[in-house]
């Protein structure tokens, strides 16, 4: 049995916590199962007492049967102290010629280590934020460091929406819709546990599109109410994790689960999981007809090859900067 050694790119995850290199794990994982890469994975032990600065090599395969491939990874692991160390360590050995990827988990604009001296030479910065202390600061920092530097900023939670973005545009997909739309009374967007970044931008970005203006914001232990206006139009958006329902636990933490937009109309259009993480059903009722309830499908976005297609190699959206600009303008 022979083993094919390649990379595509060079693929640089950096972890500053311990559920950070959870996460640049899985990341390192969901590309490599897919792309061969020359991986370097750097993390920071928080905890150690003495400063160290360690390099370990590794060969790692990946495919089946006949069909295996083999990469290299390299993994630097630091005190906190040491991690000035890790960008000389890797300049060296990236292949050139080949684009480079880097993958934070964490919010990219506080990363004063490995992005100071790495992001000039990448292709693009990929990023999985959760931890943002305010969303609006987030947004403005993320607007002004896409305007300032070289290479492109992914951001992994917007990436996710996507399945529902497609959703909503098939589901809403003529003028008379997208009037009711436009016009909505209510939506309420559930999600699961207690992540909702994935609900804020998906509800952000249906601002942006339809042109709403941000009234005001509260926040209470059950939910986040978000008051919009389209002209004279109040809409009122709810977002709402769905702790408690056995329903949502098809799907992993964060996702969002169903959306429920009423009209002005006394239209209603429900867009719910059932029983499939894969499949969404469509419910629509109005005053003078109900009409029969249609499935459609969402591609994984959460972590299929769809979404290493999404983050690697489709384009910047300006869809993602009109969702920025108005959370610029929310107090969440």
């Amino acid at each position: 049995m022979s083993t094919i050694k390649a990379a595509l790119f060079n693929l640089i995850t950096v972890a500053a916590k311990l559920e950070e290199k959870k996460r640049s794990d899985t990341m390192i994982q969901l590309i490599t199962n897919k792309f061969p890469a020359n991986v370097f994975a750097v993390q920071t032990d928080e905890t150690a007492k003495n400063d160290f600065f360690e390099i370990d090599h590794s060969t790692e395969t990946v495919g089946h049967g006949n069909n295996l491939v083999s990469f290299d990874k390299i993994t630097l692991t630091s005190s906190k102290n040491e991690l000035k160390r890790a960008p000389f360590a890797i300049m060296p050995k990236l292949l050139p010629d080949l684009p480079l990827y880097i993958f934070v988990s964490h919010d990219p604009t506080k990363d004063q280590v490995i992005l100071p001296e790495l992001q000039q030479y990448a292709t693009r910065v990929i990023f999985d934020n959760q931890n943002s202390e305010s969303i609006q600061t987030f947004a403005e920092k993320i607007l002004a460091s896409i305007d300032s530097t070289h290479g492109d900023f992914v951001d992994l939670n917007w990436a996710k929406t996507k399945a529902w973005r497609e959703v909503l545009a098939r589901v809403f997909n003529d003028k008379e819709k997208i009037a009711d739309l436009t016009k909505s009374k209510s939506i309420q967007i559930t999600y699961t546990d207690a992540m909702q970044t994935q609900s804020v931008y998906l509800q952000a970005w249906l601002a942006a599109e339809l042109g709403w203006t941000f009234v005001s914001c509260k926040k209470t232990s059950a939910c986040l109410q978000i008051l919009y206006k389209s002209k004279d139009t109040p809409i009122e958006v709810t977002l709402l994790a769905q702790n408690s329902n056995k329903d949502s636990k098809i799907l992993g933490n964060g996702e969002v689960f169903s959306i429920d937009v009423q009209t002005h109309a006394n239209s209603q259009y429900t867009i719910t999981h059932e029983n499939q993480p894969n499949q969404v059903v469509v419910h629509t009722t109005s005053t003078v007809a109900c009409q029969m309830p249609y499935g459609l499908f969402l591609n994984n976005y959460q972590t299929g090859s769809a979404l290493i297609n999404e983050i690697l190699y489709q384009p910047p959206s300006e869809h993602y900067i009109h969702m920025l600009q108005i959370l610029t303008k929310t107090t969440l």
